[in-house]
């Protein structure tokens, strides 16, 4: 997994998100948040694999983003994301 953070607080997912750096991917969140930015993008164009212990962490993050009313868009999802997304569900929500 890598997370690179460019301008207007564009963040760039790329690799494997799994139970293996679910702790690390959320640490690397949550220090970007805590800078309080006004709104925030997350590009899963390079994810190469998901799971639901990623799939959550985003999650939680859109919650996190809609209590402190900041903007939150996830683009460009891989296949391998959409599939995810189709197979919980949270492509319907």
């Amino acid at each position: 997994m890598e997370i690179k953070i460019g301008k207007n607080n564009h963040v760039k997912v790329s690799g494997e998100l799994n139970i293996y750096i679910v702790t690390e991917f959320k640490k690397i969140l949550s220090d970007f948040l805590s800078k309080n930015p006004k709104s925030f993008i997350i590009d899963l164009s390079d994810v190469k694999d998901i799971d639901t212990s990623c799939i959550q962490v985003l999650l939680s993050l859109k919650i996190l983003a809609k209590k402190r009313n900041m903007g939150y868009k996830l683009v460009n999802p891989s296949n391998i994301v959409i599939e995810a997304f189709n197979l919980t569900g949270i492509m319907k929500n």
